[in-house]
Order: C-alpha cells, then sequence, then structure tokens
C-alpha cells in the first residue's frame, strides 16, 4: 500500500530524521502511528475519568470557555385546587 504525503509533511519528517528522532522517514510515521494508536486506545470517557462532581468539573472539557449558562427564573403555572 502507497500513501502520499504533502511537501510539508515530508518537510517535518526531513527534520526529525536530521535531529536524531528517528533513523528513517519510515520510522518516524511508524512512532508516530503507534503512539496515536496507544493514545486512542488508552482515552476513556470523561465520566470514566472523574470520581466525583467536583472533578468533572475541573476536567471537563468547556473548562477556560467562560461559558454562561443562565435560564429564565421557573415563574411556576396556576393550577385549580
Amino acid at each position: 500500500m502507497s500513501k502520499h504525503l504533502s511537501d510539508e509533511q515530508t518537510r517535518v519528517l526531513d527534520e526529525v530524521v536530521k535531529a536524531g528522532v528517528a533513523r528513517s522517514p519510515e520510522e518516524a510515521v511508524d512512532q508516530a502511528v503507534r503512539r496515536l494508536h496507544s493514545s486512542a486506545t488508552r482515552q476513556k470517557p470523561i465520566h470514566q475519568q472523574v470520581d466525583n462532581i467536583a472533578d468533572l468539573f475541573a476536567h471537563s472539557p468547556f473548562r477556560g470557555l467562560n461559558m454562561e449558562f443562565d435560564r429564565d427564573p421557573d415563574t411556576g403555572r396556576d393550577i385549580s385546587l
């Protein structure tokens, strides 16, 4: 199977080899693919990563987005007794 790389990807692979991180472009790609695979298989859903509600908020993917969650106050409803 053959795959084609962009010029930027080829340049980065050449830099990795020149820096001594890998002995060849093929080895660099192999290392990258293995790391991606291991991180993908290791990732747990957020509810399995936390033990309590405080941890859930501390590790929320929305942390730091400064989102505001407002709602209209509940005015109740009329009921007949």
